[in-house]
């Protein structure tokens, strides 16, 4: 007699996806944090190239020839360490929206220095701004008023001041606000531990397979 074969049952655990951990505020973060590094690589580098051709020509925009040239070098210069400055900051947000997505310690702790870097970096810029570079900007743009027009020169250069201070603050806010939102979010122990196991935890425990019906004896059976 032939010994009884079972049929085959296929182990069903195999298959089952292991469950991921990334929080919400991760993948939110990353998305966010990987569309403005993108941005920020195209505007830094657009900026870069423009402080670039302005130094060249003397300070005139080389695309608005007739305009005139902005005599303080000092000032272009200060724009093209910011391009640069904008470049790397940009690049690093765009690697660690991308390793934050795979859930990389490593890009957890670049993203919590480089989100202090950003708010030093942005508080710096606001004081530069404030105290330097807007009242350099303004008195300029007065010099160009009064050969064009003397007597709304002054009010031009006031007005163009106050509003340039207002766009500072504005954008010292909105630098903040991302970095901020790291600090507070990607320091949680939820998202620590995250992080830290990689978001992959072993798929639920199921049954065994169904071993199929029990086999006759073996040895009291001839065939």
């Amino acid at each position: 007699m032939t010994q009884y074969q079972p049929p085959f049952q296929p182990d069903y655990r195999a298959y089952v996806p292991a469950p991921s951990l990334r929080p919400a505020s991760v993948t939110a973060l990353s998305i966010i944090s990987i569309v403005l590094g993108s941005l920020g690589l195209f505007c830094g580098t657009s900026g870069l190239v423009m402080q670039i051709l302005m130094l060249a020509s003397g300070g005139k925009n080389p695309f608005t020839p007739n305009a005139p040239a902005m005599t303080n070098q000092a000032i272009v210069v200060y724009g093209a360490i910011d391009s640069v400055l904008t470049l790397v900051l940009s690049g690093m947000l765009l690697g660690g929206g991308i390793g934050g997505l795979k859930l990389k310690a490593v890009a957890r702790r670049m993203m919590i220095g480089l989100s202090v870097a950003m708010i030093v970096w942005a508080t710096l810029q606001l004081v530069l701004k404030i105290a330097w570079v807007i009242p350099a900007t303004a008195d300029s743009l007065k010099r160009m008023q009064v050969q064009m027009d003397p007597n709304s020169a002054k009010v031009v250069g006031s007005m163009m001041g106050t509003m340039q201070v207002v766009a500072a603050c504005i954008a010292w806010i909105f630098w903040l606000i991302l970095p901020t939102c790291f600090l507070i979010l990607w320091r949680s122990p939820r998202v620590v531990s995250a992080f830290e196991s990689g978001g992959v935890v072993p798929g639920p425990t199921l049954p065994p397979p169904f071993p199929g019906p029990p086999q006759p004896p073996t040895g009291g059976y001839g065939s």
